[in-house]
């Protein structure tokens, strides 16, 4: 299959095409405005089909499982001209996602390609479930964490935001030096007033170093095979 000029629109419509029913064809359509041009909110894609917003969520779910699953079907069986393999295929090559600097080369290309979404309710989450196969999941095991949806933070600048060097070093040696390998909510408070750390702070270092954080219950753990960035400079 060729698509001409590489176009990220043309390969996910074809992938949706291929593999999606009518119904979640319309929701994609809705939700994305690859036709049109206008993509819509949860609660806009709801009011049009008259279900809830967090069923058409759970349908967005569904939708970028099954391209993805597809996808890699087509590929573990050297069906690389398949519509969702081609798409995945292209994304693997422009992004590079298990290589580092990952996260700008995702950033940029949402920016570039993705423009006329919006970035961290749109754009960013399709792209990391396509990319990752596991949604969220994979924003947390990344160290992005909230910063994927809440909307609230530029993820690139949290990601270069220059923290204190020692409360990095604090951090990473009470990680390195827990039972399990993990922070509970009292552990990194402690270690946060002693260096009146701030929020930039904390999610710049789980960035740099690709801790997984989980909220409720407060977990902060190093994440299984992946060395932290001890000689990152912060601000002084």
């Amino acid at each position: 299959m060729t698509v001409r000029d590489d176009n990220f629109a043309e390969y996910f419509t074809l992938a949706q095409v291929e593999t999606l029913t009518a119904r979640e064809s319309r929701i994609a359509d809705l939700r994305y405005g690859f036709a049109s041009g206008e993509p819509h909110r949860l609660e806009q894609v709801g009011q049009e089909l008259g279900i809830s917003r967090e069923r058409i969520r759970q349908i967005l779910r569904r939708i970028h499982r099954k391209i993805y699953s597809k996808g890699k079907r087509q590929i573990s069986k050297g069906d690389t001209a398949g519509a969702s393999a081609c798409l995945l295929l292209y994304l693997e090559s422009r992004l590079r996602p298990e290589e580092p600097g990952n996260l700008d080369r995702i950033l940029d290309f949402a920016r570039n390609e993705l423009a006329y979404l919006p970035q961290q309710t749109h754009a960013l989450p399709l792209l990391v479930y396509l990319l990752y196969g596991i949604g969220e999941r994979a924003s947390f095991q990344n160290g992005w964490g909230l910063l994927v949806t809440d909307g609230k933070r530029s993820i690139q600048k949290v990601q270069h935001y220059g923290f204190p060097v020692e409360l990095q070093t604090a951090l990473l040696s009470a990680l390195a030096n827990s039972q399990n390998g993990s922070l509970s909510w009292r552990e990194y408070r402690s270690i946060r007033d002693q260096y009146n750390a701030t929020w930039n702070d904390f999610l710049a270092i789980i960035l740099k170093n690709r801790l997984i954080w989980n909220l409720q219950p407060f977990v902060l753990k190093l994440k299984a095979g992946v060395l932290p960035i001890a000689d990152f400079h912060g601000k002084a």
